[in-house]
């Protein structure tokens, strides 16, 4: 049986997908993608949206409800998003890095994000999270900060 044109579309964006993922990718930006292959995975249960412009991967299948994959993606989206956003001028909050140096692995509901370009909002997440973004003129320079799963925090 010859697999159809939707079949091989479906079978390349996935090839594209591990592609990404093999170079470490955990989540992803509308543009890491082509269009035509973010669609066909999304319709196809492979990708979920995380907010506007990130997805990350799924199973088929799996339930929206289902929060572990959000959880075990979290770190890897926090940093994503705000060094597109931010550049390397953004840090946690001193709270939430006193968890991340303990070794916690508890994803926290909210999470706070200090910025110089920061606009004081509140990003909406999976699961009931949310990230603020915190602007502030005096962040912590280069040399107190250190990332940890990639997030940067204070020392």
């Amino acid at each position: 049986m010859n697999p159809t044109p939707a079949q091989k579309r479906l079978a390349s964006a996935l090839v594209e997908l591990k592609t990404l993922q093999d170079a470490g990718k955990v989540t992803l930006r509308s543009s890491d993608l082509s269009r035509a292959y973010r669609e066909i995975l999304v319709k196809n249960g492979f990708l979920r949206l995380i907010v506007k412009g990130w997805y990350m991967p799924s199973r088929p299948g799996e339930s929206d409800g289902d929060s572990t994959p959000w959880h075990a993606a979290m770190r890897d989206f926090i940093w994503g998003y705000c060094d597109s956003r931010f550049g390397e001028a953004w840090h946690v909050s001193p709270d939430y890095s006193l968890l991340l140096h303990a070794g916690n692995t508890i994803s926290p509901k909210q999470v706070v994000v200090h910025a110089r370009k920061a606009k004081n909002g509140l990003l909406t997440l999976p699961d009931g999270c949310s990230l603020l973004d915190y602007q502030t003129k005096d962040l912590a320079p280069p040399e107190h900060c250190e990332r940890i799963d990639g997030v940067r925090t204070l020392k």
